[in-house]
């Protein structure tokens, strides 16, 4: 890829990314405001379920085809994507019987328990759709279904729901699931018919991934498996653990700061396909600097926006949020550490480094799990947003000097500066 087109696309993706993220702050604004603390911390419970349930249910099968699928011949793609997708049947059968019994035990009625199971199953398909549309390289158009065209029915589904709540016997936690579920519904219904010339879903053949194949993906899911916790264990561990008041905070500083992550995000989808077919280490350092240097310069300006701005921020949520501006703070600057590492993981999983990088993940998915409890009782959210803090650096750190020691490549912003 040229820089003229890396840049292009980068910028595309990273607008299309921050449009989406922005839809989701007012969605969230919209709940917090209109629905209640306890609606809205509701909200953030099935956010982080879904993410951690659609992980699960793929078995890292979206990130082994992101990674093999580049550059292979039309029918090596067809006979990995079948093999792949009925391994995929079989997981997403097993993943949904756990979280209809997970919801069930719950407070939620059976309605909520039905519809967050049918978004679990629906959100890990999407998740299954972009892994193949990212490799053929079709990034922008898949972001556009999943993140825009989504969000942007979830907030009319959410305002629709205020209107008619007054008219029809349904509770907050039902409307929001439904809305929930049916974003995700007509989400992936537009993927069928905007890129029914890639074909992702086939009928069940009897053709599965072979054991080494599947240890693959399987290592590769643990890897994606611990970087969600990362990012959700905090709003579940608060949702077992602490109050709703709590909750609803600290919810509300992590859905501000994700907009600060979707420079890293959409840059990691642009440069992923090019990097696994060029996977000679000078070609790394050249196609690294440009994403770096926006993914931190983008993540450097929001930090200095919230660090002045954070309690008008806030006071958006409702002014009882606005004793969360230090977790925000903290949350951000976890955000600008994850920048100034830049594709440190990225370049851990093309380099197929997954043991050493799941070591990495999980060392620090321990600290956060051992202390997350002493510094909730000690500090509150802050406490817990000091943890995030603390475990993005290791990971980033031991990945960053990893990949420096043996590929002499350095993946960080002092890296992209020279």
């Amino acid at each position: 890829m040229n820089f003229k087109k890396l840049l292009s696309n980068s910028l595309l993706s990273a607008g299309i990314s921050f449009f989406a993220a922005l839809l989701s702050f007012f969605t969230n604004i919209l709940i917090a405001r209109e629905f209640g603390v306890s609606e809205f911390a509701t909200f953030s419970f099935i956010i982080s379920l879904l993410a951690v349930s659609g992980v699960v249910a793929n078995l890292g099968l979206n990130q082994y085809l992101l990674l093999n699928l580049p550059g292979k011949s039309s029918l090596r793609k067809t006979s990995l994507k079948i093999r792949t997708v009925n391994t995929f049947y079989v997981a997403n059968f097993i993943v949904s019987l756990c979280v209809f019994t997970y919801v069930l035990l719950s407070k939620y009625s059976y309605l909520t328990v039905f519809l967050i199971t049918a978004s679990s199953l629906l959100s890990s398909l999407m998740i299954y759709r972009q892994a193949v549309l990212f490799a053929e390289e079709k990034v922008l158009f898949s972001q556009l279904i999943d993140r825009v065209f989504r969000g942007v029915l979830l907030f009319l589904l959410l305002l629709l729901g205020i209107f008619i709540s007054d008219l029809v016997n349904i509770g907050g936690a039902e409307l929001i699931g439904l809305s929930i579920f049916l974003s995700y519904l007509f989400s992936n219904a537009a993927y069928s018919s905007r890129f029914n010339k890639v074909k992702v879903v086939y009928p069940i053949r009897k053709r599965y991934l072979a054991k080494s194949e599947l240890t693959s993906s399987l290592n590769l899911c643990i890897i994606v498996i611990f970087t969600t916790l990362m990012t959700n264990v905090d709003v579940l561990f608060l949702g077992a653990v602490g109050n709703e008041f709590d909750l609803a905070s600290y919810s509300a500083s992590q859905k501000i700061t994700l907009l600060s992550s979707v420079f890293l995000m959409a840059l990691t989808n642009i440069i992923t396909p090019t990097l696994v077919k060029s996977r000679a280490e000078n070609s790394f350092s050249s196609n690294l600097k440009l994403p770096v240097l926006i993914g931190f310069s983008a993540s450097l300006v929001f930090f200095i926006i919230v660090f002045i701005f954070g309690e008008l921020i806030l006071n958006v949520f409702g002014s009882e949020y606005i004793d969360a501006k230090s977790a925000l703070v903290i949350l951000s600057l976890s955000q600008l550490i994850n920048a100034f590492y830049g594709q440190s993981l990225t370049v851990m999983k093309i380099k197929k480094h997954i043991k050493r990088l799941a070591i990495y993940i999980l060392t620090s998915l321990i600290f956060k799990f051992v202390f997350l409890l002493f510094f909730y009782n000690s500090y509150g959210i802050n406490g817990v947003a000091f943890t995030s803090l603390i475990s993005i650096f290791l990971w980033n750190f031991l990945c960053h000097r990893f990949i420096l020691k043996k590929y002499r490549v350095d993946t960080s912003i002092l890296g992209a500066l020279r």
